[in-house]
């Protein structure tokens, strides 16, 4: 009986033992709580230096795949997002945690301890967040963080900004018409081609040109911007389906800051889902009427759209002394910090050069 007893004793061990091998080297080194290795303020601030530096692609990513998802455009978006939020911190938490601390942080701060050389501390640090920031830029990322303090912004100053610009003379459009092009020939086009985008833009050529010269623009800058935020269709609606729609992709509190009339009753200057979906059954439900559309929200209505975004535009230049940068603040709230490093201006630029080409061949 002895012998039986120690028999399934060993036996209930060995299958202890299997199931423990199973568990994966991750999970297991969790369980031996790998310390936050900081004996000083510099090495403190040089793992928070750290941390921002290898966790900025991930953060761009999941914003990336989180905006263009499908399951945000349920009518319960919130708890999608939320859920979403808590699970990406619970995987950036145990990366973190299992991996870049034990394996990088740790390891560089443990040099840097050996050394004993506080200025060697400061540069460190002083490139790790250059390095961060650059990536930052280069990355374009838009940090939920920005989203709510431009709502923020909207919610304290949208009484302060709904006023009449009394500095614009409003422009004088008459004797001015659409430019004419065959409907044959844009449903051959892909619209999202350099050569779609173009011809689409083209049929608001006369006003386009008379707007610029109004406000003191960069010739076809305002074109490239259009062709960039709408393909240059005037019933464009942000693709990410946040609420920006029009030629100039005016968001609803920008648009209403602005003059125009908008659908519904949001406020927004950040991304608003909820007006995303609300502009989308209005289309649907007129028909896609550019008629009826346009007198529901005027963001949709082709020239008083693009004479609103050229205002903004013109008064970001005001604000920043570049087009660059008031190019990057049009797309994302405030100029990023390289301005042409980012895919947005590059892209505005590049559409720019390729329409005054599109015209010169005309």
């Amino acid at each position: 009986t002895l012998t039986e007893f120690s028999n399934s004793m060993a036996k209930k061990y060995k299958k202890a033992r299997k199931k423990k091998n199973l568990i994966p080297k991750l999970i297991a080194r969790l369980r031996n709580k790998p310390k936050f290795y900081a004996k000083n303020w510099f090495l403190f601030f040089n793992s928070v230096a750290l941390a921002l530096l290898c966790n900025a692609p991930l953060v761009y990513y999941y914003n990336r795949l989180l905006s263009n998802t499908p399951i945000i455009r349920f009518t319960e978006y919130r708890i999608a997002v939320f859920i979403a939020d808590l699970f990406f911190v619970v995987f950036i938490s145990y990366v973190n945690y299992a991996l870049v601390f034990p394996l990088v942080i740790n390891r560089i701060n443990k040099l840097l301890f050996r050394l004993k050389s506080t200025i060697v501390s400061y540069i460190f640090i002083g490139v790790t967040l250059i390095a961060f920031f650059v990536l930052y830029d280069s990355l374009n990322i838009d940090l939920i963080l920005n989203s709510h303090e431009a709502k923020i912004r909207g919610l304290f100053h949208i009484s302060k900004n709904l006023v009449v610009y009394d500095h614009y003379t409003l422009a004088d459009y008459s004797g001015l018409n659409f430019n004419e092009v065959s409907p044959e020939l844009l449903n051959k086009t892909d619209i999202s081609s350099t050569y779609g985008r173009c011809l689409r833009t083209y049929r608001w050529n006369q006003y386009i040109d008379r707007i610029e010269k109004q406000y003191a623009i960069e010739p076809n800058l305002l074109a490239g911007l259009i062709m960039q935020e709408s393909y240059g269709n005037p019933l464009q609606l942000n693709s990410g389906n946040d609420g920006g729609a029009g030629l100039m992709m005016f968001q609803p509190g920008t648009a209403r800051q602005y003059g125009l009339k908008i659908f519904g009753s949001s406020m927004n200057t950040g991304a608003d889902k909820v007006h995303g979906l609300l502009l989308q059954k209005m289309l649907e439900d007129q028909g896609y009427n550019y008629q009826r559309v346009s007198k529901l929200d005027e963001r949709f209505h082709v020239v008083k759209s693009i004479d609103a975004g050229a205002r903004f535009l013109k008064d970001l230049y005001v604000i920043h002394h570049s087009w660059d940068k008031a190019i990057s603040a049009y797309n994302r709230g405030r100029p990023a910090l390289f301005p042409l490093s980012t895919q947005h201006v590059r892209q505005v630029r590049y559409f720019q050069d390729q329409y005054q080409k599109f015209l010169a061949d005309k």
